[in-house]
């Protein structure tokens, strides 16, 4: 039976078929159900670190399976609000969008008559790690429409979240 998840809080669903691994799994899934509560603060992630290929390594880090689960409901929560902002001409990470979605968008824009005809391609070192998050929920949080239809509220209770609150 191997691990389909790597253990960080000694949770695993296992990959496979049988009644003994359909029980275990069930079982796991049971008490997240009983167990999360989207406003616990998330327990340590376990780092490791990946070999880039110029030698570096890069680190990432693996939550447990109960944060796991609330991140999934955070994103549930908020995907909507935020791809309903987004511009079309944003393909990474978002759902139902992948590489050759943005090349066939440049294509389709390069190949119009008066456009330019140059591609400027980046990678902001530490991107996620300077970017303002407090910003970002309150431009979401002050949205007129998020303020009627309640969805302010998922924003803050991530933003104290984050603040360890």
């Amino acid at each position: 039976m191997k691990s389909k998840t790597n253990i960080v809080d000694g949770k695993r669903i296992l990959k496979g078929y049988g009644k003994e691994i359909a029980a275990h799994n069930n079982m796991v899934r049971a008490e997240l159900l009983n167990t999360v509560r989207v406003n616990q603060k998330p327990l340590p992630i376990r780092r490791t670190y990946i070999k880039k290929p110029n030698g570096k390594r890069r680190p990432l880090g693996i939550p447990t399976l109960r944060d796991r689960v609330i991140q999934d409901i955070a994103r549930t929560a908020l995907e909507p609000i935020t791809e309903y902002y987004f511009s079309d001409n944003s393909y990474g990470f978002r759902p139902k969008r992948s590489c050759h979605d943005a090349i066939d968008g440049l294509f389709k824009k390069l190949a119009q008559r008066n456009c330019r005809q140059w591609v400027i391609e980046g990678d902001i070192q530490g991107c996620f790690d300077n970017i303002s998050h407090e910003k970002n929920t309150t431009r979401v949080e002050n949205t007129r429409e998020h303020k009627e239809s309640g969805r302010a509220n998922v924003v803050l209770i991530l933003q104290k979240k984050s603040r360890g609150s």
